[in-house]
């Protein structure tokens, strides 16, 4: 599903696609360059919201303390109530994109989850132990 996008996020949606396209290009080639951008994506869309959401959430509970006075296990249990789904989904976004550049290179999921796909170094570093069996 394409979201529209104003001018200047299209542009640096654009700018990252070619910089990751241009970086990842040296490990995956075709559809399988297409599925990894997609999940990289989406994993970073996740990790602003998580960001986004964590920091939206502390401001409104202060300010709620502030004007209302909120007991402190409240306060807690919004933080907490917010921050742990969020954080669930971002590592489950990490964890697709793990299985998914692991499908690509050949790996089993439970070796494709030893991968660090954080940037392209890393990746080669851990298929490199990964194929050594260290």
């Amino acid at each position: 599903m394409m979201v529209s996008m104003s001018g200047w996020r299209r542009r640096l949606a654009e700018r990252m696609d070619a910089r990751g396209r241009a970086n990842w290009g040296a490990v995956f080639t075709g559809p399988d360059l297409d599925e990894h951008m997609a999940r990289a994506r989406q994993f970073a869309s996740r990790a602003f919201a998580f960001i986004g959401a964590t920091i939206g959430v502390l401001v409104l509970v202060v300010a709620v303390d502030i004007l209302v006075g909120v007991p402190p296990m409240l306060r807690l249990g919004a933080i907490v109530a917010i921050s742990v789904p969020l954080a669930v989904r971002m590592l489950l976004g990490y964890r697709a994109v793990q299985v998914g550049a692991g499908r690509a290179l050949g790996l089993t999921p439970r070796e494709a989850r030893k991968l660090d796909v954080s940037n392209v170094q890393a990746l080669r570093r851990s298929l490199g132990r990964l194929r050594s069996g260290a």
